[in-house]
């Protein structure tokens, strides 16, 4: 009795204890706890276990195939890319890496499979390409049932995708992300909790390395062939054509910010970015973010 009084309190007095513990209870009944898994059990003991089926096992079962789309322009940043897409649990994922300018290294692809994605492909375009076009590419040969762009330095969990399939599952809408994120500024080892607000909500758009949807409508609304708002322009075709955008939980993200000359398509100061969120702490919190 005492020991729940305690939980209680510490979960009524902590949103950070609480909110971990939520998320780390729905993923426990996405896993083990749907009205699929019951009506399994009910089927394995009434002795029809082959009419069950798969859908909702334990794992990724039960979830589509998603293509990770990425374009990177920075080969130093191949090794990194390739490690945070290995890492991602629960998920059937063909990686379309897709070097901008460069030619990637013969070992790249073989790194990826090493690493257990076994279903990799390279592809390579030239400097003059918008990010745009690069991505339009990308997407052509997806053979997932879901799109992910995912960016070249930032932090992904291994249970990133995982839990956005389950919201684009639970949401029913044509794109979720993460509106609410943390980014890490290196400049000033400062890790910020941008738009908390904007949380397991409806929005008008996500943070571009996150934006996740079916393939049909990555091709429906292709990226306008520019280098800088590729984004925000995909985002905005989706809406105006009637599309939902859901915002998923804030965890298993953080968005790397190197300074003005970090090669982001997107510029912004460190000023600029202090002025408009909180700083959570200071230097970088991993076991926090990635749960």
């Amino acid at each position: 009795r005492e020991d729940a009084a305690h939980v209680v309190r510490a979960l009524v007095r902590s949103r950070e204890l609480r909110d971990r513990t939520v998320h780390r209870a729905q993923r426990r009944i996405w896993h083990e706890h749907t009205y699929t898994h019951r009506a399994r059990q009910v089927l394995e003991v009434a002795g029809l276990a082959d009419r069950a089926g798969a859908t909702g096992l334990v794992g990724g079962a039960g979830l589509p195939t998603v293509s990770i789309i990425a374009a990177t322009n920075r080969p130093e940043q191949l090794d990194h890319l390739v490690a945070q897409v290995a890492q991602q649990t629960g998920v059937e994922r063909q990686l379309l890496l897709l070097t901008h300018g460069f030619e990637a290294p013969a070992e790249v692809a073989a790194r990826a499979r090493d690493l257990g994605i076994e279903n990799v492909a390279v592809l390579e375009a030239p400097g003059s390409w918008s990010l745009g076009a690069c991505l339009n590419a990308a997407v052509e040969r997806a053979e997932g049932q879901v799109c992910a762009k995912m960016d070249d330095d930032d932090l992904y969990g291994e249970f990133y995708l995982h839990d956005l399939l389950r919201a684009r599952e639970y949401s029913g809408a044509d794109v979720v992300g993460k509106h609410a994120h943390y980014m890490y500024l290196a400049g000033t080892d400062a890790t910020l909790l941008r738009f908390p607000w904007m949380e397991h909500r409806f929005t008008d758009r996500v943070m571009g390395p996150t934006i996740t949807a079916g393939r049909e409508v990555f091709r429906a609304h292709p990226f306008e062939e520019v280098s800088r708002g590729e984004d925000t322009g995909f985002l905005t075709a989706v809406t105006e054509a009637g599309g939902r955008i859901y915002s998923a939980d804030r965890f298993n993200f953080t968005q790397m910010r190197h300074g003005e000359s970090g090669g982001h398509a997107w510029s912004a100061s460190d000023r600029e970015l202090l002025a408009s969120a909180d700083v959570a702490w200071f230097g970088r919190n991993d076991g926090h973010v990635m749960l």
